[in-house]
């Protein structure tokens, strides 16, 4: 389970830094644009570029890992499945592909390629997320297991669903943190 999700998190990673395509929901317009999502060298920062195109321009947007407090996705969100509804000719934007960051800097909405792409992103972005509010804030999580599964009242997110606070607060981000902070050390060697 461990190694598994180590390697997934170094192979999205090296995904990530030269650019996942996604399409990043517009709520002005409901256009979803292609776009381009990074996450810096250092898994601090996710950053969706959306190019400019000749009707509209768009911004970067950005947030911190540490700051993403869920991550929706329609299957289990009203909220989710809302954003996908706003969108200009959804039909186009399966429900299956769509998450949504909550971030204190507002939500951010994605379409991701498939459904496998969401859960891969979702299982790496745990991983990452615990480790980067681990290294912001020390005493969040005390769990000095040795590898392997994770204490049984952790809560690991449930495939298909979406990473809510509960699956990266207390015994089960000192775990992910872990994972995170191995697959970070050897994309670094």
């Amino acid at each position: 389970c461990a190694q598994d999700l180590r390697h997934r998190t170094r192979a999205f990673l090296r995904k990530a830094a030269s650019g996942v395509p996604c399409r990043l929901l517009q709520s002005a317009d409901g256009s979803a644009p292609p776009s381009t999502l990074f996450v810096d060298a250092q898994a601090c920062r996710l950053k969706v570029h959306a190019p400019d195109g000749a009707e509209q321009t768009s911004e970067d947007q950005e947030c911190q890992l540490a700051d993403i407090h869920n991550i929706w996705v329609c299957a289990d969100s009203l909220l989710a499945r809302r954003v996908h509804g706003a969108i200009c000719g959804g039909a186009d934007a399966d429900l299956a592909c769509v998450v949504l960051l909550d971030a204190p800097s507002g939500p951010l909405g994605l379409v991701l390629r498939s459904c496998e792409a969401r859960e891969e992103f979702l299982d790496c972005m745990a991983a990452l997320i615990a480790a980067q509010r681990l290294r912001t804030e020390p005493g969040l999580a005390r769990c000095d297991l040795p590898g392997g599964l994770p204490p049984p009242e952790a809560q690991l997110r449930p495939a298909g669903r979406s990473l809510q606070s509960v699956h990266l607060s207390g015994p089960i981000c000192g775990w992910l943190a872990r994972i995170g902070e191995d697959a970070l050390a050897n994309e670094d060697s």
